[in-house]
């Protein structure tokens, strides 16, 4: 059943009033084209939001590789060298205050 019908048939002289002037802002032109406006804006923002997200979720993922590599390269280097963990951050080019907050998790790698 169509709401205008609905609208029309009911008791209730409010849902008349709101249906009159949906009916009214419907047919206004000036009205249509804010609504458009409105929603063209809305959904750039949600897009460009979108977008942020995404690239921040790139950069996130990035900086959590990069750690884990990191990581991965001092214990590989340490094992299959048999050297300490010091030596192994010398030869990777790190230290071993990075190793531990990659280790962590809390590394802030570039």
């Amino acid at each position: 059943m169509a709401y205008n019908a609905v609208a029309e048939r009911t008791a209730s002289n409010r849902i008349k009033l709101i249906h009159e002037n949906v009916k009214k802002i419907r047919a206004s032109e000036q009205m249509g084209v804010k609504y458009m406006q409105l929603w063209e804006e809305k959904a750039l923002i949600r897009e460009e939001g979108r977008s942020e997200g995404r690239s921040e979720g790139r950069n996130e993922g990035i900086k959590v590789g990069k750690a884990e590599m990191l990581v991965n390269s001092v214990e590989a280097a340490m094992k299959n060298f048999g050297i300490d963990l010091q030596r192994a951050c010398e030869g990777i080019g790190t230290t071993v205050e990075e190793y531990h907050r990659a280790k962590e998790g809390k590394c802030e790698m570039p």
